[in-house]
């Protein structure tokens, strides 16, 4: 029985505490499916789609009638009194000298129709679809920005993990030629100030693997944070960086951007939704005009409520004529207001258009550049990597000097940074060039 018991409380801990681990490895699609469900931001831009989405209904309120229902009961009671039609006939009178009592119950139903409202009523329906759109690419534009963040964070991450692994060989490099010279320094090879240049070397690049540590904790952090999660929580990705070399013609991405960019169609509906509000401000200084009709019942008893309908009701209907004559102005005001509104509209949609496709040219030469620097880096990787051989074989068989060597090690660790570098920036500007034309997904 004992033992039964203590094998039970062993599978409990071994499953809460398969539980209760928090997952530490992630794909970039993980990390940024794992930020959507925790941006604050986006949950809010999310949030005014979906009331703009319910308030679609109510554009099409205006077309509809309003029928309204009202039930009341009431009970009175007055007093004696001494006046009679206004004048005083004293406290005796047998006319005024009673107390009246009376209960009234009832219930009506009225009817109002708008028929006509000067198209009032058809730009409200039109603006709360163009108010739902603009929500939407609103939404759309946290969304991008959103998944770029994760990404330039993401592949930080990826190119930190690179240039940490770049500075670790820079170390073992330089054990390596601390040992040989401490070694060719005993049996009289080389001079002692050979020695310590190769401790020093040594001692410069274990303090530049230290702080690349510590940049590599840094952009586990970062990550972390635009995630949403812990930033001390532990993080590890496996991902190499990439970068496709092909981004396409300029003329036809900014043709595209023009079509496809959240930021710019969420201003293109806002300038639509001010266009509608210019021509409904303009509708209400015009007449409208209305049905209404109302039916009702009063009897003084409970009872005769739901009976003999053919009494005790009255009805009426008709057309109004509504017109505003005069009310200080306001409404030529706000005329006023929302043609100067729409003008406003559409010079932040001018300059955002123009913004954005300068930001399209500074990513599209920027793609370009890396791309060159990374064909350089390639060629100079190789030529480092036989400069490093050659400079270490002159070294071991004492005709080439420490200076030679260590100058071919830090021109092969610049070489193999900068490429990593010039990879990071591809793939960076590839996402960017890609969120300001909607096209990043989840």
């Amino acid at each position: 029985m004992k033992r039964l018991m203590v094998l039970i409380i062993v599978i409990s801990a071994l499953v809460h505490t398969g539980f209760s681990q928090e997952k530490t490895q992630f794909t970039l699609q993980e990390c940024i499916k794992f930020a959507i469900q925790k941006n604050p931001t986006l949950k809010n831009a999310w949030f005014n789609m979906k009331m703009a989405e319910n308030s679609k209904l109510t554009g099409l309120s205006g077309w509809m009638p309003v029928l309204n229902g009202q039930a009341y009961a009431s009970k009175s009671e007055s007093g004696p009194s001494s006046y009679l039609s206004g004048e005083y006939v004293g406290e005796d009178n047998p006319l005024t000298n009673v107390i009246r009592k009376s209960n009234n119950f009832g219930y009506s139903f009225s009817l109002n129709w708008n028929l006509l409202d000067a198209g009032i009523t058809y730009y409200t329906f039109k603006k709360s679809r163009s108010n739902y759109a603009t929500q939407n690419y609103n939404y759309q534009n946290q969304l991008q920005q959103t998944i770029l963040s994760i990404i330039e964070r993401y592949y930080d991450l990826v190119k930190q993990q690179k240039v940490t692994e770049v500075r670790k060989r820079a170390v073992e490099r330089s054990e390596e030629q601390a040992r040989r010279a401490e070694t060719m320094y005993q049996l009289g090879a080389t001079a002692k100030v050979d020695m310590f240049r190769a401790k020093v070397n040594l001692g410069n690049d274990k303090m530049a693997y230290l702080q690349q540590k510590n940049s590599l904790e840094n952009s586990k952090h970062q990550l972390n944070l635009v995630m949403g999660r812990d930033p001390l929580s532990e993080i590890t990705i496996s991902d190499e960086l990439s970068p496709e070399l092909s981004i396409g013609e300029l003329s036809r991405l900014k043709e595209e951007l023009k079509g496809s960019n959240p930021a710019l169609l969420n201003l293109q509906y806002a300038l639509t939704s001010s266009n509608y509000d210019k021509k409904i401000s303009f509708g209400n200084m015009l007449p409208s005009m209305g049905f209404f009709a109302r039916w009702s019942r009063n009897v003084p008893e409970y009872d005769a409520m739901f009976k003999d309908f053919d009494r005790e009701y009255s009805h009426s209907y008709g057309i109004s004529l509504n017109f505003n004559v005069f009310n200080g102005f306001r409404d030529h005001v706000n005329h006023q207001n929302a043609k100067i509104a729409e003008k406003m509209a559409s010079e932040n949609l001018r300059q955002q258009k123009q913004q954005l496709l300068s930001q399209l040219k500074f990513y599209y030469n920027q793609f370009n550049t890396y791309k060159e620097i990374r064909e350089t880096n390639l060629l100079n990787i190789q030529a480092a990597e036989e400069e490093y051989k050659l400079a270490n074989e002159r070294f071991k068989i004492g005709s080439g000097t420490s200076l030679e060597l260590r100058d071919a090690q830090v021109k092969l660790s610049e070489a193999e940074q900068l490429l990593i570098e010039s990879d990071y920036q591809l793939v960076l500007t590839k996402n960017q060039i890609q969120a300001l034309l909607g096209r990043l997904k989840q």
